[in-house]
């Protein structure tokens, strides 16, 4: 995976003339990119796999927007999430008012306390010197799980989280694995 090295430049925030690593999303991956992958991996027709590849995107958007969570086996969980402004007294909420959108929310599938998703990670800096990149060390090898007050959080290198801190697990256990 490739990043960035960017300098916090809001001079509001805590964290200002301070440096983060940034993701760089060089390439999108399209449909007509996946389904070739899966056909030759899973042996299927082209038809097929854009078959359910359209249907599983359909159904699985008709239960999001319904309020539910879908559990795909060997992904995660996925649920929407409402972001919205915070009042004073709960009657003076207002949902055209106050709501400011919705998100996705992906809790990655873990096996044996690790989220499947980032295993094997290697990372490149790029963008300082535009003719090297750096790896670093693999996302898998350093990768552990902390709990506190009942947040627990994926941490990464160094101790950074890496995935959004919410209550309860913060990936799901296989349940291939957790039968074992």
């Amino acid at each position: 995976m490739k990043y960035r090295m960017v300098r916090e430049n809001r001079p509001m925030l805590k964290n200002y003339g301070r440096w983060k690593a940034v993701a760089v999303h060089e390439n999108e991956v399209g449909t007509a990119r996946i389904v070739k992958e899966v056909c030759r991996r899973a042996g299927a027709s082209r038809g097929t796999v854009i078959a359910v590849l359209t249907e599983l995107a359909g159904v699985v958007a008709d239960h999001l927007r319904a309020g539910d969570s879908v559990r795909l086996d060997d992904v995660g969980l996925l649920k929407l999430e409402i972001e919205s402004r915070k009042v004073d007294e709960a009657g003076e909420f207002r949902a055209e008012e106050h709501i400011r959108g919705v998100r996705l929310h992906v809790l990655p599938e873990c096996r044996h306390g690790h989220p499947v998703l980032y295993q094997g990670i290697k990372f490149f800096e790029v963008g300082r010197n535009k003719t090297k990149t750096r790896q670093t060390r693999v996302l898998g090898e350093y990768s552990y799980q902390f709990k506190r007050d009942d947040v627990q959080t994926t941490a990464g290198l160094a101790g950074w989280p890496s995935a959004v801190a919410v209550r309860g697990p913060c990936c799901l256990q296989s349940r291939r694995s957790s039968r074992r």
